[in-house]
């Protein structure tokens, strides 16, 4: 993790900062729709929102799966 505070790298289709951001937003809503682990949802999302603000610039939403793509 320390290092991809300071640079992303490619992995497959997306980056890993896209994929960890998608990963925390879904522990988040996943603890919240459940009703349990709220402490875990709410940890992670003081990690997405730090990450976010920190990366919003730089990092692109994640991209749709090839697939899934418009013809």
């Amino acid at each position: 993790m320390p290092m991809l505070l300071e640079e992303d790298f490619e992995w497959g289709t997306a980056t890993i900062r896209q994929r960890l951001l998608v990963r925390l937003d879904v522990v988040i809503q996943v603890t919240r729709e459940s009703g349990h682990l709220e402490a875990l949802g709410d940890q992670a999302e003081a990690m997405a929102r730090t990450l976010h603000d920190r990366w919003d610039p730089i990092v692109a939403p994640l991209p749709l799966y090839p697939a899934f793509q418009p013809a």
